[in-house]
C-alpha cells in the first residue's frame, strides 16, 4: 500500500513539474511573440548605448533607417538617414537631392510643414531649405503636426546669434546631387551642400538656470526631416531596455 502512495505521489510530482515547464514555455514563446511583432522595415540595427548616450542600461533600436519622399518642386528628393554611432548617440543626416541631370534652377517658398522644430537656437538664421526635428512618440504623416518637438540643444547657454540674411529668392541646384547655389537680388553667392549632419543623445527642459538635460527615456520617439517646400519624412526609433 506504502508503495502504491509513493508512486502516486511521484507520478503527480512529475505531472506538476511538467505543467510548470509547459507553461513558462508557453509565457517565454509568448514574450518573444510579442517582441518580435511589428511592422515590416527595410532595415534593423540596434546597439547598447553608453553613459554619454541614451543611457548606460538601454539601447536605441532602429526599425527603419532610411527614408526619402519625391518632392514638390519636381526634380528634389528630401532624404533622412539615422543610425546609433559608437557612443550610443542618435545620428541624424539629410539631405535634399536634384534628381535632375541638368541643373535645376527652383525657386524658394519659405513653406514649412513644422515650423517649430527645437532644433536651433538661432533659428534657421541662413535660411536653409532643410530642417529638422526630434518628437516624442510616434508619428506619421497624418498626425506629426500635433506634436511639440523635443529641444535638443541647451537653453542655459548664451548664444551669439548673427543677423538673418537677406531674403533668398532661388535655389540653383547642381545636376544629380546636392550642391547648390544660393542667389540674391545683387548675385550669386558660393555654393553649398543641401544637407546636414546631427548627434543627438538626449532633450532639454526649462530655461536659464533651471534647464535640465534628460538622456531619451524609454519610449518611441519619431525623428522629422522637412523641407522649404512643404515635404516631410518621417522614421522612428525606440529606446529600450538592454
Amino acid at each position: 500500500m506504502e508503495n502504491q502512495e509513493s508512486r502516486s505521489r511521484a507520478r503527480l510530482a512529475a505531472s506538476i513539474v511538467l505543467l510548470v515547464v509547459i507553461g513558462a514555455s508557453l509565457i517565454a514563446a509568448a514574450y518573444l511573440r510579442i517582441g518580435q511583432s511589428g511592422p515590416s522595415t527595410t532595415s534593423t540595427s540596434s546597439t547598447s548605448s553608453t553613459s554619454s548616450g541614451v543611457g548606460t542600461t538601454s539601447s536605441v533600436r532602429i526599425s527603419t533607417s532610411s527614408a526619402s519622399a519625391q518632392c514638390t518642386p519636381p526634380g528634389l528628393k528630401l532624404n533622412l538617414q539615422i543610425s546609433v554611432n559608437a557612443t550610443g548617440a542618435l545620428s541624424i543626416f539629410e539631405n535634399e537631392t536634384n534628381l535632375l541631370d541638368r541643373v535645376n534652377n527652383v525657386t524658394t517658398a519659405n513653406n514649412w510643414p513644422f515650423p517649430d522644430t527645437g532644433s536651433e537656437p538661432c533659428g534657421n538664421f541662413n535660411q536653409s531649405p532643410i530642417e529638422y526635428a526630434v518628437l516624442q512618440g510616434h508619428y506619421d504623416a497624418s498626425n506629426y503636426t500635433s506634436a511639440s518637438a523635443l529641444t535638443v540643444y541647451d537653453p542655459a547657454n548664451v548664444y551669439f546669434c548673427p543677423t538673418m540674411t537677406a531674403p533668398i529668392p532661388y535655389l540653383l541646384f547642381a545636376p544629380l546631387g546636392d550642391n547648390a547655389s544660393r542667389f540674391y537680388a545683387s548675385g550669386q553667392e558660393g555654393s553649398f551642400l543641401v544637407s546636414a549632419s546631427y548627434s543627438v543623445t538626449g532633450y532639454w527642459t526649462g530655461s536659464g538656470n533651471i534647464a535640465a538635460f534628460h538622456q531619451f527615456p524609454l519610449g518611441i520617439y519619431t525623428v522629422l526631416a522637412e523641407d522649404e517646400w512643404g515635404n516631410v519624412v518621417l522614421l522612428p526609433f525606440t529606446v529600450q531596455r538592454s
